[in-house]
């Protein structure tokens, strides 16, 4: 029987010790996106207690608990020089905002030409394109990034600045593309924001610095499961919502062409930005890039389409992609991250 020189164990068991441990890596690696699939299926069940109409108050847990705690894990995780060497990054951060505000805005308003002249709804199409004019969300790009073991740093920096810059942009963008006025800043509530996101950060660089100082990578590698639990949580509240959208009014087709949309988008956006990223973009930066382009903040898609389509009768089918993005991005979205960790 043949030996292993290195570890002194008959060849026959390394190897299959060797599979073992390649086996359970793996299924540590897509437990996420089979986490993410059975919270999706608990939603279907159970909708009526989580998401903005169930007893669960949605506002309060995701602003309230989820965003700050990922954000101060987050911030733990985060050295302020890197932080700032981020910050500085003008060719990064300008790159990102024109890709999120123009380059995707553009593309969507080509397919959606295209897709008009073969008689899909328009009044979909509309939602396709105000879809494609929202920033990034504040959690679900940052919490992917902590899956796929993406740049922390850049993730937060991108995150929180392409976000800041579409509550002005979007609603530019929404005026250009479909005519809706939409006055920026109105009824957005920058303090409640400030509070969620800006404050937790400081406090976690500040604890890393005082607290954590020589066990940072101790706390990263032990931490990791807290902004998963969080997305999970949100998530959940986000699939009750897309599960009670009022869709008597639609055609089966057209809800059918919505997911096939909204899934093929999603794909074709996120495969542009790694193309265009990864020529000049090291790996673990280029996946935090990744996750900041291609995911849209539902939230504030929202309020963008109470703002534009109010006592509007073609308001829910414009709303329907919002709803189907949430599932498709976040399903989408962690197969990507499982796959990266992988």
């Amino acid at each position: 029987m043949k030996i292993d020189k290195d570890n002194s164990e008959p060849l026959i068991l390394s190897v299959s010790n060797k599979k073992k441990v390649k086996r359970k890596s793996i299924f540590y690696s897509y437990s996420f996106f089979v986490f993410m699939n059975l919270c999706m299926i608990l939603a279907f069940f159970t909708s009526n207690y989580g998401g903005s109409k169930g007893i669960i108050n949605e506002h309060f847990v995701i602003w309230y608990f989820a965003v700050p705690l990922i954000y101060l894990e987050a911030g733990i995780c985060c050295n302020l020089k890197d932080l700032f060497a981020v910050i500085c990054d003008g060719y990064l951060l300008l790159f990102l905002v024109l890709f999120i505000y123009m380059l995707v805005p553009a593309l969507a308003a080509v397919g959606c030409y295209f897709l008009s002249n073969v008689g899909v709804n328009v009044r979909l199409l509309k939602g396709i394109e105000v879809l494609h004019c929202l920033p990034p969300p504040f959690t679900t790009s940052l919490a992917l990034s902590r899956v796929a073991h993406a740049d922390i740093p850049t993730s937060v920096v991108t995150t929180l600045t392409c976000h800041f810059g579409g509550l002005i942009l979007s609603p530019i963008l929404l005026y250009i593309m479909l005519g809706a006025t939409v006055p920026p800043l109105t009824e957005i509530n920058l303090r409640e924001i400030t509070y969620s996101t800006l404050i937790p950060l400081a406090i976690g660089v500040s604890l890393r610095s005082i607290c954590f100082k020589d066990q940072t990578t101790t706390f990263e590698n032990r931490s990791s499961w807290i902004s998963r639990l969080l997305l999970l949580l949100i998530a959940y509240n986000l699939f009750c919502d897309a599960f009670t959208i009022d869709a008597a009014t639609l055609y089966a087709i057209d809800i059918l062409l919505c997911v096939l949309i909204a899934c093929l988008s999603q794909i074709v956006i996120t495969c542009i930005c790694w193309i265009l990223c990864s020529t000049w973009l090291n790996k673990h930066v280029l996946l935090a890039s990744v996750f900041t382009c291609t995911f849209k903040s539902i939230g504030f898609g929202e309020w963008l389409m109470k703002a534009a389509f109010r006592n509007s009768t073609e308001a829910t089918t414009v709303n329907l992609p919002l709803r189907i993005l949430t599932v498709a991005q976040l399903l989408l979205g962690s197969l990507l991250a499982s796959w990266l960790a992988s």
